[in-house]
């Protein structure tokens, strides 16, 4: 059966993640609605997006419009202008 995740309840999942879910009460008789617990796989671990930055802070908007969050960028040495096109990596 399909599970209603809401954007609220995706926790750190992104489009395409392999996840494990929590049911959450039911909250119409036609459909189960659940949380993101822990990811299992993630689905890609680059994205492409535009850098952008503030005084406080630096973070990409993804260019995948299915990507619902934009990923905030650690201190680093490279010479990026406000606006570039990037890749980012995920690394554990």
């Amino acid at each position: 059966e399909d599970v209603l995740i809401a954007p609220e309840q995706t926790g750190n999942a992104l489009q395409g993640d392999t996840v494990r879910i929590a049911l959450l009460k039911r909250k119409s008789a036609n459909r189960h609605y659940g949380r993101v617990v822990e990811v299992v796989k993630r689905a890609r671990y680059e994205f492409v997006g535009t850098y952008k930055k503030n005084k406080t802070q630096e973070w990409v908007v993804p260019d995948q419009l299915k990507i619902h969050v934009d990923f905030i960028v650690a201190a680093h040495p490279l010479k990026i202008q406000n606006g570039d096109k990037v890749v980012v990596s995920f690394v554990h």
